[in-house]
């Protein structure tokens, strides 16, 4: 029966950015691999991504764009001819993070009485 050897129990994006999340099973013979949610094999779509990288056994999901409408449990299924291994991973959106600039600045006079001026930017 094949092992999932690589999937974390939880992953997160910030609204509107593409996440990959990552598979990787082993056994003998190799297992295919897929990707579920509700029951529904995943395919290359508006929403979704599949890219399999046979050499690593591994399959990856690129949720697109992702929003609160991804939000939930998605599947890894492992199959080859003794069984099939199945587990899940909970994918959440967070709010868009938003970039803030705050500059400071600051005049130093050297001893010979020349002006400096410094900016930083955060």
């Amino acid at each position: 029966m094949p092992v999932i050897t690589r999937l974390l129990d939880e992953e997160f994006a910030s609204e509107g950015d593409d996440k990959q999340i990552i598979c990787g099973a082993e056994g003998w013979p190799k297992p295919t691999i897929k990707w579920k949610r509700n029951n529904v094999d995943l395919q290359d779509d508006i929403n979704y991504g599949i890219r399999v990288h046979p050499t690593l056994s591994q399959v990856a999901l690129i949720i697109k764009s992702a929003s609160q409408d991804h939000v939930g449990e998605y599947h890894c299924e492992a199959s080859n001819a003794f069984g099939t291994t199945r587990r899940s991973v909970w994918f959440e959106v967070l709010g868009k993070l938003r970039r803030i600039s705050l500059v400071f600045m600051m005049s130093l006079n050297s001893k010979t009485g020349t002006k400096f001026n410094i900016n930083v930017l955060f």
